[in-house]
């Protein structure tokens, strides 16, 4: 699995949810560079995985409450997309910790698209939405 490279495609241009980005980008290529190895370490890859799912859980909070706080018309197909998320997510290092102790190339390739495409189309639209919204409610910032 080659590593996402960071770069203004990525850039939603709200500096909050890049900066989250970024962290959630990171932590994805650590963990592919750890299920990449000849032996790859089942303690490190489980503490990768549960940092990628608390994490995630931060940053799609974070994106929740800016879309309840600016009124965002797309936010209940957002959230819905957010459960999938964090369903999967759950699965995946629920499974993990059953035993699975390995993280297959599907699911690797899973969790690039998801990111890779959510963030270029869903968080794109919302961060567009906020810039938008932010003269009309910047006392409520």
């Amino acid at each position: 699995m080659t590593a996402i490279i960071w770069d203004q495609r990525l850039e939603t241009g709200w500096a909050e949810l890049d900066e989250q980005h970024r962290t959630l980008i990171d932590t994805f290529n650590r963990l592919c560079a750890l299920a990449g190895r000849a032996e790859p370490n089942p303690d490190e890859l489980e503490g990768c995985l549960g940092f990628l799912l608390e994490f995630t859980l931060v940053h799609l909070e974070l994106e929740q409450e800016l879309m309840a706080r600016h009124g965002y018309p797309f936010e209940a197909e957002h959230r819905r997309l957010h459960s999938v998320l964090v369903l999967d997510l759950e699965r995946i290092v629920d499974a993990f910790r059953r035993g699975a102790r390995d993280l297959d190339p599907v699911t690797l390739e899973y969790l690039d698209d998801w990111l890779q495409n959510h963030i270029r189309k869903e968080d794109f639209r919302l961060a567009d939405f906020l810039r938008s919204a932010q003269p009309q409610t910047r006392g409520q910032q």
